[in-house]
């Protein structure tokens, strides 16, 4: 199991670098690293000779663990957003119930039967 193994190595083998130099294949991957305090985006591209020989690659890390916690927040607040909205058209609803505001196309108003029983407008 990947828990018994210990943290530097598990790094080693989730590593875009570690894998590149195994496959001859780019990798772009984003990391949350504990040990290091963040979450970080990792881009690992093959380079070749004239002959197609793998002679190493480029490696790039950027720390994105403010990006992260700031699309977080946006989550979040989009999601309070629509809670807000459902909940204003609740209150409208409860302010102004549709069952007691219709009225008939000849302009008297009719009887309609609300939430709690027979009611007359």
């Amino acid at each position: 199991m990947l828990r018994d193994i210990p943290w530097y190595q598990r790094a080693v083998i989730r590593c875009p670098h570690h894998k590149t130099v195994n496959t001859k294949k780019a990798y772009i991957e984003e990391l949350e690293e504990p040990h290091l305090g963040g979450t970080f985006l990792t881009s690992s591209s093959p380079i070749f000779d004239s002959g197609g020989e793998f002679i190493g690659s480029v490696h790039v890390v950027r720390d994105i663990s403010e990006l992260k916690i700031l699309r977080e927040k946006l989550v979040m607040s989009e999601k309070m957003a629509a809670l807000g909205e459902v909940a204003a058209k609740v209150a409208h609803e409860i302010r102004n119930p549709w069952f007691l505001s219709e009225v008939s196309p000849r302009g008297s108003k009719r009887n309609w039967r609300g939430i709690s029983g027979n009611m007359q407008a």
